[in-house]
């Protein structure tokens, strides 16, 4: 069998072809400079003639001719490429959860990498002070985030959480040396009438202690965020603060009512003199009270008094008797226990000498109170 005749390739000259396209590159980037030289002066050109222009219509008055603006600048990515920008763009940062488990531990770790180095080089953060970059982000995290993506992000992040940990521990500690816990265990204290000293110790213990479930003790503080709520003052120190407040004088019965009576006829109890009492009083409902819930009945500035007194068995003792003094101009809440104000109080019957006492000198004091003015709060 008679043998094929060999065929005659032509080899691809690749030596050439290298050459031609180093040479073709070398003219491209010659030509794109050259063109990039060009577009300078153009740019530089029109803006002269807008200067020229601008001042053509000043000095001849005309209106202003319609300006030369070079073409807009394509916005470029700043640090990605455009091409990584769009890639990005499909598979965005999503918040994790069950639904969406969002992007691999390396692709996050490497954009808060890009991140963290894009934000330091615009805040100008340096090796040697780089918290320009943390105050930068969080200021654009405050201003740019909405409310309910840092709900749902920091909700579930444990750093936040041991972040407001600390700050919700510094405002309670804070909170519970304020004068508002001093002012709200009083309110506590003599809420409904006086509490006492069992029932606000137990108060105390159920506002902000709860069984420990893990039976190391009997109880353990109430947490939220894994710090404890802030407590009412402890009954000892409320003591103390309440016996510092200023409340006016207070008189013996024993000491200044039962002086000429017999050993078997004097007994013990507090009362308050109506005259220094009373313009007290007024300065506090003036104080506490707008001027709409006071009723001055025609009379303004006059305050109308009810006074009166009862006895009945309290505590150990088989009888005492107490006064209380109220303003009716206080309308519907002189109905209530916590608007009628003590001024006498003893262990004796309302029949007592030393009440009989009481009463002959408040009822001479009523009628010096009839006939003076007092100047209260300058009014």
């Amino acid at each position: 069998m008679a043998r094929r005749k060999a065929k005659l390739y032509s080899r691809f000259d690749v030596a050439t072809y290298m050459q031609e396209k180093k040479r073709l590159k070398k003219e491209t980037a010659l030509a794109h400079k050259t063109l990039a030289k060009k577009k300078s002066k153009l740019d530089r050109l029109i803006y002269r003639i807008e200067e020229v222009s601008e001042e053509t219509q000043i000095v001849s008055g005309d209106p202003q001719p319609e300006l030369l603006t070079p073409p807009a600048k394509k916005k470029k990515t700043t640090f990605l490429s455009e091409k990584n920008a769009k890639a990005r763009c499909g598979n965005p940062t999503v918040l994790s959860s069950n639904d969406k488990p969002g992007l691999s531990a390396q692709a996050m770790a490497r954009r808060r990498t890009e991140t963290f180095d894009a934000a330091s080089k615009i805040h100008g953060a340096t090796p040697e002070n780089p918290l320009p970059t943390s105050v930068g982000l969080l200021d654009t995290v405050e201003k740019k985030c909405s409310q309910e993506v840092l709900v749902k992000f920091m909700s579930t992040s444990k750093k936040f959480k041991n972040v407001f940990s600390v700050i919700f521990k510094t405002a309670s500690d804070n909170f519970e040396q304020s004068q508002a816990n001093k002012l709200r265990s009083i309110a506590v204290y003599y809420s409904k009438g006086v509490m006492g000293k069992r029932k606000y110790r137990s108060t105390y213990r159920c506002l902000s202690m709860m069984r420990n479930p893990n039976g190391k003790s009997k109880t353990t503080r109430i947490k939220v965020l894994s710090n404890p709520l802030p407590r009412l003052l402890p009954y000892n120190k409320l003591a103390s603060m309440l016996n510092e407040i200023e409340i006016g004088t207070l008189y013996s019965v024993r000491d200044t009512l039962c002086d000429d009576l017999e050993c078997g006829e004097k007994v013990d109890g507090c009362y308050r003199k109506l005259i220094e009492f009373l313009p007290r009083l007024a300065l506090f409902y003036l104080s506490a009270l707008p001027a709409s819930d006071i009723d001055w009945f025609n009379e303004p500035y006059t305050f109308q008094v009810a006074i009166g007194g009862d006895g009945a068995p309290f505590g150990k003792f088989d009888q005492s008797c107490a006064w209380l003094v109220s303003f009716l101009n206080i309308g519907h809440k002189i109905l209530s226990s916590e608007e009628n104000f003590l001024i006498f109080g003893s262990n004796c019957s309302e029949t007592s000498p030393a009440v009989a006492k009481y009463i002959s000198m408040i009822t001479k004091e009523i009628e010096d109170i009839e006939k003076a003015s007092f100047n209260i709060n300058n009014m």
